[in-house]
């Protein structure tokens, strides 16, 4: 009787811990994407991100480098959804993805989305944010796409 005392006190507290650490590490999400959506919004309100001039250009491919492991892409959309300018992966540019649950959500409303787990054009598992650009009214988005790995044995 004392085994299954034991035993069943011994699961109990694997449980518990369990459950800390998911609190912990949902806490920790979510502060990181407060992060990132603060960070977006503060280069949404630069006119050279505003306009996409070269200037404008130039810090979104600043941005993606400050952490390249982790930001797989930024991404400055039009008001119709498409891709007008995208670092480091160029080969996207032109492309129309406003047909994306998420970015539609994010061109209805004119608020921040964060999007699920997605493929994105640029070829990588990432979770999208997008944040609103606007000039004299809403202009588009400024996106950032966090690098999702994949673990095989979790």
């Amino acid at each position: 009787m004392r085994y299954n005392n034991v035993k069943e006190q011994t699961i109990q507290d694997v449980n518990v811990g369990r459950t800390i650490h998911a609190q912990q590490a949902a806490v920790e999400i979510e502060d990181h994407i407060k992060n990132v959506v603060n960070t977006l919004n503060f280069l949404s309100r630069f006119p050279d991100i505003i306009e996409l001039n070269a200037a404008g250009k130039g810090l979104m491919i600043h941005y993606q480098d400050l952490s390249m492991e982790e930001i797989k892409g930024v991404t400055r959309l039009d008001a119709h959804g498409k891709i007008i300018y995208t670092y480091p992966d160029k080969e996207s540019i032109g492309k129309d993805i406003s047909h994306q649950e998420h970015i539609r959500l994010s061109m209805i409303t004119h608020e921040i989305v964060v999007s699920n787990v997605l493929a994105a054009v640029q070829g990588f598992r990432s979770v999208a944010v997008h944040v609103p650009v606007f000039n004299n009214g809403w202009v588009g988005l400024l996106s950032y796409y966090l690098s999702i790995r994949s673990h095989k044995n979790i």
